[in-house]
């Protein structure tokens, strides 16, 4: 999934630092679709107890209301999402309960503003 991917920077903290593929932020409706990639800089551990050290991740964004919705996830065994799945999940639906509205200047709002254009 990740091999033809130009990932590009956009956000990094002390524990991870994410990317975003611009390539791959598509209008789907009323809605944008991004994928991003969090590549942790130590082993994460997830809800089963199984470690991963990055993470794909497909969100589709609402331009209007500022929010988004996580769709899909896929956690790898190595960094910049190389080596095994160790974990996956995903829905085709959208959920109204599920939609997130991120903060001012956080990873989810930075995400936003990319797929809207307003970055």
């Amino acid at each position: 999934m990740t091999a033809h991917a130009e990932w590009k920077s956009y956000n990094y903290t002390d524990t991870y630092e994410a990317y975003i593929d611009y390539s791959r932020i598509r209008t789907e409706g009323q809605y944008k679709s991004t994928w991003d990639l969090i590549d942790y800089k130590s082993p994460q551990t997830d809800a089963s107890g199984k470690q991963f050290k990055s993470a794909a991740l497909k969100n589709i964004i609402d331009c209007q209301a500022s929010r988004r919705q996580l769709v899909a996830i896929y956690q790898y065994s190595e960094q910049m999402g190389k080596g095994k799945v160790v974990s996956s999940g995903n829905s085709s639906q959208i959920i109204e309960s599920d939609w997130k509205y991120p903060p001012p200047n956080s990873i989810g709002d930075n995400l936003i503003q990319i797929a809207c254009g307003r970055k």
